[in-house]
């Protein structure tokens, strides 16, 4: 459970203005430790880390362990873990964008991340110092990099603001809560993904085997998998049961 020092700093780097995103990501990122088995509130609690290198290396190692995990359940290949202990995280990355599992807007974020992680924890004065003070001291340059990298990344029209002026300039104040903003859509499509497609994949094949026992096309799909599973049934059952009561009466 946070301490009364670890709760004051939780609202110091959870300002107002993402309070609510903060509070979708707590109830899906609760689930995602769950579904891979990570320890309770690693993820959740990564904005309240003692230090700024906590932060970075934690976040750092399980973007690499989801996207190692990802991409060998989409290879589905014996010993693909074996073969992708062999490889960098880089390789690693390109093969889920090659594979689909990130699109080039998630690629340049996750590269930009692993790059900052890297050159940040190599550095052993920075276990005392923070993001924010190695942020400014980098050039201008590669201070927009970052930032309009990370920004450009999340929920499509929500949380994508790599041209948000105000969001650029802010970045270094709220660089915690804009990187696992930026992160979540990506950490569940990563944590989820694969049992995501095989599900879909069931479904289709599920929906195919009703539409032969109904004899035509079946109506477009609706929203949701259960709305869309009674409305099958529904539809079987009353083109079934007269053929049923027919033969019967025969």
């Amino acid at each position: 459970m946070p301490n009364k020092q670890s709760k004051k700093l939780m609202a110091q780097k959870q300002p107002e203005k993402f309070e609510f995103e903060a509070k979708i990501m707590n109830i899906a990122l609760k689930d995602l430790e769950r579904e891979n088995k990570l320890p309770a509130g690693y993820l959740t609690e990564l904005r309240m880390s003692g230090s700024d290198w906590d932060f970075i290396v934690k976040i750092g190692l399980v973007l690499e362990a989801l996207v190692a995990r990802s991409v060998a359940l989409e290879m589905g290949r014996p010993l693909t873990y074996k073969k992708l202990n062999n490889e960098t995280h880089h390789d690693r990355l390109m093969l889920a964008y090659e594979k689909g599992l990130v699109d080039k807007v998630e690629l340049r974020m996750l590269k930009t991340i692993a790059e900052l992680r890297n050159a940040f924890v190599h550095r052993l004065e920075n276990l005392t110092r923070s993001l924010r003070e190695y942020f400014i001291d980098l050039s201008a340059s590669r201070q927009k990099q970052i930032a309009s990298s990370i920004l450009a990344a999340g929920v499509p029209g929500k949380l994508g603001k790599s041209k948000d002026i105000r969001a650029m300039s802010d970045f270094p104040e709220d660089f915690r809560i804009t990187v696992l903003s930026a992160l979540f859509p990506t950490l569940l499509n990563l944590g989820y993904g694969h049992e995501q497609k095989q599900r879909e994949k069931q479904y289709v094949e599920w929906r195919l085997k009703q539409e032969r026992r109904y004899g035509s096309a079946l109506p477009p799909r609706v929203d949701g998998y259960l709305a869309d599973r009674l409305m099958v049934m529904d539809l079987i059952s009353k083109r079934v049961e007269p053929r049923q009561s027919g033969s019967n009466n025969a």
